[in-house]
């Protein structure tokens, strides 16, 4: 069962932008817990409110338990693919994102919500609008996005790919 934290889960990297849900969750007051650690975390940590849990690194058990029960999961930073938020949808959670980068692939409006500028306020409207409607996501869509990303439809593009580059190379072209 959801329960009323939101979750985020990464390298404390100033590119993943910690410090940006620690900001909005001081202002929200929302429970807010964090998992990972690096270069940014006594910063985050020294900024945070009551509020928000740091929990460093945890077991792949206690990591699966809290992407099942979180609300929604924040990835606020600009990632090249960023694997973390097709974990998230795995576990049927929705995923709250910067609108750039991997993000752009890897979520959907059916399984989480974009949020087009790295600032407070931004962030703190899209928490704001997950909050009125985090229930209204369905298994079905989660699982339809997670298959898209997996093993059996990675292999089949591969292996499409590579018949489609030999036919280019034999052909001459």
């Amino acid at each position: 069962a959801k329960k009323d934290f939101y979750l985020m889960v990464g390298a404390f990297a100033p590119n993943k932008r910690v410090d940006l849900a620690v900001k909005a969750f001081n202002k929200l007051k929302l429970p807010l817990k964090i998992v990972g650690s690096g270069q940014d975390e006594k910063y985050c940590r020294s900024i945070a409110g009551e509020n928000i849990e740091f929990l460093g690194a945890l077991s792949s058990e206690k990591l699966l338990e809290l992407y099942q029960q979180a609300r929604a999961f924040l990835f606020p930073g600009e990632d090249d693919f960023g694997i973390t938020p097709l974990e998230a949808q795995a576990c049927n959670t929705p995923v709250i994102a910067f609108a750039s980068g991997g993000a752009m692939e890897t979520v959907t409006e059916q399984t989480g919500m974009f949020f087009s500028e790295q600032k407070v306020d931004a962030l703190c409207r899209a928490v704001e609008e997950m909050e009125r409607i985090w229930m209204n996501f369905t298994p079905e869509a989660f699982q339809q996005q997670t298959k898209r990303f997996g093993r059996k439809n990675y292999k089949n593009q591969m292996a499409h790919a590579i018949e489609y580059g030999y036919k280019q190379w034999k052909d001459g072209i």
